[in-house]
């Protein structure tokens, strides 16, 4: 692995450290994650980390999934406020290659999840139930959590932390908006987001599967598409960005 500690430790500035469990905790480690925890070397616990994730988490990212395969370089078991996260460590290598142009992109990423939470209580159950079933079976199997180290960005909140866009733009002191169509912002249920501001929200109001972005303050994007499809592109962003 040619990932340095200094570039790993780097990804979390935009949230709280994360520290590696011993062996003196291993009682925190979920029985789930054992093979992880007592694997060997960066290359084995890649794969046990792996093997965690079922064929519906992998369908609901898939574009994603294909690149942990290839680039997830290390995970590792670790606490976070008390608690065990598992850590994926991604080396995304990248050739662009166009005529007698070629350029390397190496960009390196963490993403941290939680235990799952099959008993997790949502804050909104009425937009909850907008939630497919891929997405529901993640919560329940692989993690309660899986983000970037900020626990909002690039990934999955925790269910009982996602917040109405209404409630995202009161703690950002943005006067109430009202949209011209669609969903309005104390109708949709944000999962993820992007730094830039780029969020992905579910609204029983859309039709069945589907999801919706909602940039900035604008308006929703004026069509919603498949869930699935908007998360794996906008996990995907997590590469282009530093």
């Amino acid at each position: 692995m040619s990932v340095t500690n200094e570039e790993i430790n780097e990804q979390f500035r935009r949230g709280p450290a994360v520290s590696r469990l011993t062996p003196e905790q291993r009682e925190m480690v979920p029985a789930s994650w054992l093979p992880v925890f007592d694997a060997a070397d960066p290359s084995a616990r890649a794969t046990a980390a792996l093997s965690l994730w079922t064929d519906g988490a992998r369908s609901l990212v898939p574009q994603f999934w294909a690149v942990l395969q290839a680039f997830l370089v290390d995970a590792w078991v670790g606490r976070r406020d008390d608690r065990p996260v598992l850590v994926y460590v991604v080396e995304f290598l990248f050739r662009f290659t166009d005529e007698e142009y070629v350029q390397d992109q190496r960009t390196v990423a963490v993403w941290v999840g939680e235990p799952p939470t099959p008993g997790a209580v949502m804050r909104y159950p009425e937009l909850w139930s907008a939630a497919p079933a891929e997405l529901a079976e993640f919560y329940r199997t692989v993690h309660g959590s899986f983000t970037v180290p900020d626990r909002q960005s690039f990934g999955l909140m925790a269910v009982d932390a996602m917040p109405t866009l209404a409630e995202v733009f009161e703690e950002l002191d943005v006067d109430p908006l009202v949209y011209e169509s669609g969903p309005q912002p104390d109708r949709l249920l944000m999962v993820t987001q992007t730094y830039s501001g780029a969020r992905l929200c579910l609204s029983p109001e859309l039709p069945a599967g589907h999801a919706v972005i909602v940039r900035g303050y604008d308006d929703p994007d004026p069509s919603s598409k498949a869930f699935t499809t908007l998360l794996d592109e906008l996990v995907l962003i997590r590469f282009e960005v530093e």
